[in-house]
Parts: structure tokens; C-alpha cells; sequence
């Protein structure tokens, strides 16, 4: 039983430590998918800001991350013009793990997607 009280401290730190950063892994993986498949969704042609945003929260809102910003392009506005789209995901930490907070306050995973934009102003009909 003592030797249970010694040890168990040790052990229950570490499975809480691997818990924690396997969430913060997670958080730090999804985001970096979720503003590669924004950006996916904002390049093809008539595809909006707010396209590339509902993807990328999609993503995020399926592990259940809380304090997600999306910003595509800046905040400017996409158009036919558009030649290159940039999608920035930013994550709090602090609204996601259990203990990291703690150590690492007002820090947030920050991932970014840069593609090139498939947009065109005409019409091909195959012929």
C-alpha cells in the first residue's frame, strides 16, 4: 500500500501528461488540415471566403475545439482577380487542454495553407 502511495503520483502525472499533449497534437494536426481544406474550397472558381471558413471550422468542430479563428486572405474579399488564396487557422490553448494552460497561457496553435487559385472569367463549353 506504501509502495502504491509513492509510485501512483508518478504514474497518474504521466498518463495525464500523454493525455494532455495527445490532445494538443490532435488540436495542432487538425488545424493544419482544416486551413489546407479551406483553402481547398476557396480556390475553384465561385467559391467565397465564407466557403473556405465553413470547411475549415467543419473540421475543428468535429474534435470539438473551442476558440477557432478562420481568416481567409486577410479579410479581403475574393474574386475572379483572386491568383492566390491564404487560409490562417488560429486554436487557443487555452480553451482546449486541461493543464497546459497552466504553463503556457494566451498560447494558441496557429496553421496556415497557401494554394494558388483556380478562378477564370470564361465560359469553356468543351469545344
Amino acid at each position: 500500500m506504501v509502495e502504491f502511495a509513492v509510485v501512483a503520483n508518478t504514474l497518474f502525472l504521466v498518463l495525464f501528461t500523454c493525455i494532455e499533449f495527445s490532445r494538443l497534437n490532435l488540436i495542432r494536426n487538425t488545424a493544419q488540415n482544416s486551413a489546407y481544406y479551406g483553402a481547398r474550397a476557396a480556390m475553384v472558381s465561385g467559391a467565397t471566403a465564407q466557403d473556405a471558413i465553413d470547411t475549415a471550422k467543419g473540421l475543428l468542430d468535429a474534435i470539438g475545439a473551442k476558440g477557432v479563428t478562420v481568416t481567409v486572405n486577410d479579410g479581403q474579399a475574393l474574386s475572379s482577380a483572386t491568383e492566390k488564396i491564404a487560409v490562417k487557422v488560429e486554436v487557443q490553448y487555452n480553451k482546449n487542454a486541461f493543464f497546459a494552460p497552466l504553463f503556457i497561457a494566451n498560447h494558441k496553435c496557429v496553421a496556415t495553407s497557401n494554394v494558388k487559385a483556380e478562378r477564370y472569367d470564361f465560359f469553356f463549353d468543351g469545344t
